[in-house]
C-alpha cells in the first residue's frame, strides 16, 4: 500500500463517517473532509473521473454548510438547567410531581357516555 492508497482509505473513511452523522452541519463537515481526501487521492492517483466528482461537490458542501449554519439558533453564553417538570432535571421539591405530569386525555368513547 502506497500514500495515495492510505489516503483513499481516509477519503472512503470519513465517507461512511458522513452516512452515521445525525446533525446536518456533522454531516457536511465530514463530507468536506471527505471530498478534500477524495481530492487528494484522485489527484496522486491520476483518476480523472473522481477528482471532478469531488471538485463539484466540495463547493456545493460549502454552501449548503454556510445554509445550515445561518438557520441554526444563535446560543449566547452558558447552557441554562432544565427547569421543573421538564422531565430532565430532579424532581420539585416536596415530592410533587403535578407539574411533570402530562395533562390526562379523554377517549371519543368517554365522552360520548357522559354526554348522552
Amino acid at each position: 500500500m502506497n500514500d495515495h492508497d492510505a489516503l483513499g482509505y481516509l477519503a472512503s473513511a470519513l465517507v461512511l463517517a458522513t452516512f452515521s452523522m445525525r446533525d446536518m452541519v456533522a454531516l457536511r463537515v465530514f463530507a468536506i473532509a471527505s471530498n478534500l481526501a477524495f481530492i487528494g487521492y484522485a489527484a496522486l492517483a491520476g483518476i480523472a473521473p473522481v477528482l471532478l466528482l469531488h471538485a463539484l461537490l466540495l463547493p456545493m458542501n460549502l454552501l449548503r454548510l454556510g445554509q445550515a449554519l445561518r438557520r441554526r439558533p444563535a446560543r449566547s453564553g452558558p447552557p441554562r438547567p432544565p427547569s421543573a417538570g421538564s422531565g430532565h432535571g430532579p424532581e420539585p421539591a416536596g415530592g410533587d410531581r403535578t407539574a411533570a405530569t402530562p395533562p390526562k386525555t379523554t377517549s371519543l368513547k368517554a365522552m360520548q357516555a357522559t354526554a348522552g
